[in-house]
């Protein structure tokens, strides 16, 4: 009975949990003997088309960032929940694989994520690729806007990343560095209209090249599929930063519609 129920895989059980005044749904996807779940919360209004969403579990500073925009203007967050760490982990007949979570969106990402990690075998391949699907259909497809946040290590990866000659150069369009701000606290945007409007406001933002390495990531997802995507990086700890990036976005975010409108003006001049 027990290789039956592992068969389908993908099995999901929703369970309503209250907490504050917001709804928090858990969905539970199986992959091999182990198991992730996504925790959805619900703060007031959740139809507006924008996901807010966190992929890296131990990334938590953005979390707390986001809780007191949460409070004050309402949003739908998708978290990831597996073991804690950066890295998700799994069993299939008995070998273990690693995988980074936002590395596993588009099929070549995947593929090389996993060889990347020494986990690359066909049937990994195929247990993360419907796990990926489930995920980008539910709370992906047809999205106005995608607001993921991201924390990271202090002189390991930063807006100066994406310099010319630097390791993330490959990946960016246009690059706007405000020199008071510190290089590890920057948004990322697939949009040219919003890279425009935060270079307005004075942040470190980058705006990723069309023909950027096919990672595999949400980000390249995102760019592929033609929906908008924000990513709110800071280091881990700064949380005062991460919600004043956030809070001085708030215009951006609830005005999308004047965004999209800018970007049929851009594609079409």
């Amino acid at each position: 009975m027990r290789k039956v129920f592992l068969f389908f895989l993908f099995f999901s059980f929703i369970s309503p949990v209250i907490f504050s005044q917001d709804t928090t749904f858990i969905t539970t996807y199986y992959l091999g003997t182990d198991s992730v779940q996504t925790h959805t919360s619900c703060f007031s209004t959740c139809d507006s088309g924008i996901v807010f969403i966190q992929l890296h579990e131990d990334e938590t500073t953005g979390i707390e960032a986001a809780k007191e925009y949460f409070m004050e203007y309402g949003g739908f967050l998708v978290q990831l929940k597996h073991s804690g760490e950066r890295l998700l982990k799994f069993q299939i007949k008995n070998l273990e694989y690693t995988v980074d979570p936002n590395r596993i969106y588009t099929r070549d990402g995947l593929k090389n994520n996993l060889i990347k990690l020494k986990s690359y075998k066909p049937e990994p391949v195929m247990h993360l690729a419907r796990l990926a699907k489930q995920m980008l259909t539910s709370y992906i497809v047809n999205k106005k806007l995608v607001v993921a946040l991201h924390n990271n290590t202090e002189n390991k990866f930063s807006i100066l990343s994406y310099k010319k000659g630097m390791s993330e150069a490959v990946n960016a369009a246009k690059v706007f560095i405000n020199n008071e701000m510190d290089p590890d606290d920057f948004i990322l945007t697939t949009d040219t209209s919003i890279y425009r409007r935060i270079m307005e406001k004075n942040i470190n933002v980058v705006l990723q090249s069309k023909k950027a390495k096919d990672d595999g990531s949400l980000s390249v997802y995102a760019q592929l599929n033609k929906i908008p995507y924000i990513n709110i990086e800071a280091q881990h700890g700064h949380i005062k930063e991460q919600g004043e990036m956030l809070f001085a976005i708030k215009d951006i975010i609830a005005g999308y519609y004047d965004i999209i409108e800018l970007n049929y003006l851009d594609n079409n001049k």
